[in-house]
């Protein structure tokens, strides 16, 4: 019997004080410069989703979503990360957390330098 796959996530969020049409292309920028190695989804103007290439990590797969909800002249974004360590055992590795924090502070930074962040 194949075992059930239990994907981890975790994520960030922020406010931003431009309305989600001024920041939708930002995003869509963002992701370009990241390279994935995949979209899986784009439904402008409020969800782009991705997969990246994972050959030089701790983690078999990293797959990352931009959610951007519509606040008005505002709006709020979120960036959920969904991962697999390369090794059932990993679940809790220094590396692999390490890199999962590194992403997600990453991505952080990146929201905050959006329009209005």
């Amino acid at each position: 019997m194949l075992a059930k796959v239990k994907h981890q996530s975790r994520s960030v969020e922020h406010h931003l004080r431009v309305p989600r049409a001024e920041v939708w292309p930002e995003i869509v920028s963002l992701v370009e410069e990241l390279s994935p190695r995949e979209r899986l989804s784009v439904e402008p103007p409020w969800r782009l989703a991705f997969e990246m290439d994972t050959a030089d990590s701790e983690l078999e797969f990293w797959q990352g979503t931009f959610l951007v909800r519509d606040d008005g002249a505002e709006c709020h974004v979120a960036f959920g990360l969904v991962f697999d360590p390369v090794s059932p055992d990993a679940v809790s590795s220094d590396a692999v957390l390490a890199e999962v924090d590194e992403i997600l502070a990453d991505m952080s930074a990146r929201l905050c330098e959006l329009p209005g962040g």
